[in-house]
C-alpha cells in the first residue's frame, strides 16, 4: 500500500497544476510545468498500486480507509471541489498519459452547472478511460407492500346489520296494503263572459238662444249713412 506521504505529494501536485490551469493558458510554461510534474507523481505511484483510488469525507481526502493528514489546504481544495461536482471521489488507472489528465483538469476548471449541462462526467470521461469519476451509489427504490384489502370487522370493529323488515316492513306487508285509487281530475270550469258595454249617445249640439243670431255680437247698425242708388 502506497504510503500518506507520497500521496498526499501527489494531491499538492494535483492542486498546483489545476491553479495554474485556472489562471494561465493550458500552452502557458507554468501550466505546462504543472501538469508534467503532477504526471510523473502519477505515473510512479501507478507502477506501485493501480488503481490509486482518491475519496473525500468531512472535507479531507481519503485513500484506502485513511485520511490523508499532510497538506491541509491542498486536501481541503480537492475534497471541496470533488463535494460541490457531487463526486465521490477519482480513480486513476495504470496507462494514464497528459490527455487525460488535461481532461481531468478541464472538468475541474468547469461550473459544476455547466459540467451537467454537457452531459455530467459520464460524457467526458470514456467509460474504461485511466481517469474514472466515482459517484456515489443510488439506493434501489424501496416498494411498500400493498395495503391489505378491507374486510368485515377489521380492526374488530363488528359490521353493521341492519333489520330492514323491522325499518321498512316485510314485503308481505306492503303488498297486501290496499292500493288507493288515483283522485279524479276536476275539469276546470269555463270563465263567464261579461256582457259588451251599451253605447253611450252621442252629446246634443247646443241650440243658439236666437236664431238672427249671438246676443254677445249684435249686428252692426248703417243708420246715417246714405245707401247707393
Amino acid at each position: 500500500m502506497l504510503d500518506s506521504k507520497s500521496l498526499t505529494s501527489l494531491v499538492e501536485q494535483l492542486h498546483r497544476a489545476l491553479k495554474a490551469q485556472a489562471h494561465y493558458a493550458q500552452d502557458h510554461p507554468q501550466s505546462v510545468q504543472s501538469a508534467e510534474a503532477a504526471l510523473l507523481c502519477l505515473k510512479a505511484l501507478l507502477a506501485q498500486e493501480s488503481p490509486i483510488i482518491l475519496t473525500h469525507s468531512r472535507g479531507r481526502v481519503w485513500h484506502g480507509g485513511r485520511m490523508l493528514d499532510g497538506a491541509p489546504n491542498a486536501t481541503q481544495a480537492l475534497a471541496r471541489e470533488l463535494e460541490e461536482r457531487g463526486w465521490s471521489g477519482l480513480a486513476f488507472h495504470a496507462g494514464l498519459d497528459s490527455d487525460d489528465l488535461q481532461l481531468l483538469f478541464f472538468a475541474l476548471a468547469l461550473r459544476p452547472a455547466r459540467l451537467e449541462e454537457m452531459g455530467g462526467p459520464g460524457a467526458l470521461f470514456p467509460t474504461g478511460g485511466n481517469v474514472r469519476v466515482i459517484l456515489p451509489e443510488v439506493p434501489a427504490a424501496q416498494t411498500a407492500p400493498p395495503a391489505p384489502a378491507s374486510q368485515p370487522g377489521h380492526n374488530g370493529i363488528p359490521p353493521l346489520e341492519l333489520d330492514w323488515d323491522r325499518m321498512f316492513g316485510t314485503q308481505e306487508a306492503l303488498s297486501a296494503a290496499p292500493s288507493s285509487p288515483p283522485p279524479a281530475v276536476q275539469p276546470n270550469p269555463a270563465p263567464a263572459l261579461r256582457p259588451a258595454p251599451a253605447p253611450e249617445p252621442e252629446d246634443a249640439l247646443p241650440t243658439p238662444a236666437h236664431p238672427g243670431g249671438d246676443d254677445r255680437h249684435p249686428a252692426p247698425s248703417f243708420r246715417g249713412f246714405p245707401l247707393a242708388q
